[in-house]
């Protein structure tokens, strides 16, 4: 499984003074400890955003599909209540001196967002922003945790 991280093919809305891309798709996953603020270098699976991981292991509707690691060997526990998702953002180079916001919706108790290694914000329910400005650069790869 490989994700096609191509802002070209994202929806996209424009107006004279904003742009919005969206992200949604399929991004890297895989089970987490709630404590945890290490993020892993191996053993990525793939699930789709938005999507309800929560008790769905063995589901086969294809939006709510998770593309276990191999190295998964008894796939998803039923028990997993906290999860990685990482994707990498390419900032549009037309963007510079443009406020870079992230909109999350519909979050199941919180986000922590990490930019490259950076806390760089956290979302609480039900949805939220955090401003990723002085974490993204325009033109540049970030990847966004």
């Amino acid at each position: 499984m490989k994700a096609v991280w191509d802002l070209n093919k994202a929806f996209r809305e424009i107006t004279p003074t904003r742009e919005r891309i969206c992200i949604n798709g399929l991004w890297q996953w895989q089970p987490a400890e709630l404590t945890s603020e290490v993020l892993p270098t191996a053993g990525w699976g793939y699930f789709k955003v938005p999507g309800q991981w929560h008790n769905t292991p063995d589901t086969t509707n294809e939006n709510q599909r998770l593309y276990a690691n191999p190295a998964w060997k008894e796939g998803l526990r039923k028990d997993v209540t906290a999860a990685w998702y990482q994707r990498e953002l390419n900032i549009p180079d037309g963007w510079k001196g443009r406020r870079i916001l992230l909109t999350l919706e519909y979050i199941n108790s919180n986000a922590i967002v990490y930019i490259d290694g950076q806390k760089a914000g956290e979302v609480w329910y039900p949805d939220g922003q955090i401003d990723l400005t002085t974490f993204c650069k325009p033109g540049k790869t970030s990847s966004d945790h």
